[in-house]
């Protein structure tokens, strides 16, 4: 039997399941012996050096049905099933708004242009790389209170 990576393990590296899913590239195959699947148990070890052990508890527990083999699967993610359904359609004129990033004809993302120009005015005009006095930025202050208390707080 067949499953996907549960979301408990996922946490337990402190990770997104997706995540797990996409470093793995493969499922677990769940079964009656206590040795673990040995390309998960790698790919686990391989994604972060200070989580191995984690990793491998994890697995172990899962292989050997400890706890974590009882917890229910999560729901598929649906952005995901969106991404696949994307990939594997055959249409040559398609546009894949999945990932919330604008992409080129060479699948780079693309940074609209009112976005590029915003960035230079805020990095041009507020950028002075000083530590904020005790009080903070005197600007922000007034907007922040006049935001929360309305215009009759700065006065």
């Amino acid at each position: 039997r067949h499953s996907r990576v549960p979301h408990a393990l996922s946490g337990c590296l402190g990770l997104a399941p997706f995540a797990i899913i996409g470093v793995a590239k493969t499922r677990i195959t769940r079964r009656t012996s206590s040795r673990p699947h040995f390309e998960i148990t790698m790919a686990l070890r391989r994604m972060m050096p200070l989580k191995r052990q984690a990793a491998s508890m994890a697995v172990r527990s899962m292989s050997t049905g400890g706890w974590m083999s009882e917890l229910p699967m999560g729901p598929p993610d649906a952005l995901f099933g969106l991404i696949d359904a994307f990939n594997k359609d055959p249409a040559e004129k398609k546009i894949s708004l999945g990932i919330g990033a604008y992409r080129d004809d060479n699948n780079k993302p693309h940074v609209l242009p009112s976005v590029r120009k915003a960035e230079k005015v805020v990095l041009d005009n507020m950028m002075n790389h000083e530590y904020a006095g005790i009080a903070g930025v005197p600007d922000f202050v007034e907007k922040s209170l006049e935001f929360a208390y309305g215009e009759a707080s700065t006065t």
